[in-house]
Order: C-alpha cells, then sequence, then structure tokens
C-alpha cells in the first residue's frame, strides 16, 4: 500500500499485489481480492470521515 498527499488535501491510496497466475483460477482469485480491498477502502473511509466501524459484526 502507498499512500500520497494530494494537493488539494485528498490522499491517494495505490494497492499492488504480484504474482497471481495466469490461470482462470489465478484471476478469479486476483479479481476477489480487488473487491475486498475496495470493501476495506470504503470501511476506511466511513471510519475515518464518520467514525462508522462498517466492519462491526462482519467477522465473528
Amino acid at each position: 500500500m502507498e499512500f500520497s498527499s494530494l494537493e488539494d488535501g485528498r490522499t491517494l491510496v495505490r494497492i499492488s499485489e504480484l504474482g497471481w497466475p495466469e490461470t482462470d483460477a489465478g484471476l478469479t482469485s486476483c479479481f476477489g481480492n480487488c473487491e475486498g480491498w475496495t470493501g476495506m477502502l470504503c470501511a476506511m473511509k466511513a471510519w475515518l470521515e464518520h467514525g462508522i466501524n462498517l466492519r462491526d459484526g462482519f467477522y465473528k
């Protein structure tokens, strides 16, 4: 993960993963991780901006 400050006060977040096999299973897993990172970033934004824990109760 890489966080970079932007001139307008926002933060750019870059997430990179390497090494997924170029097979149907590897691509499916890669896209699944992408969806997971999207959810995590949304949860982080809600927490930082509003103090809402979107993950509360998600994991037991």
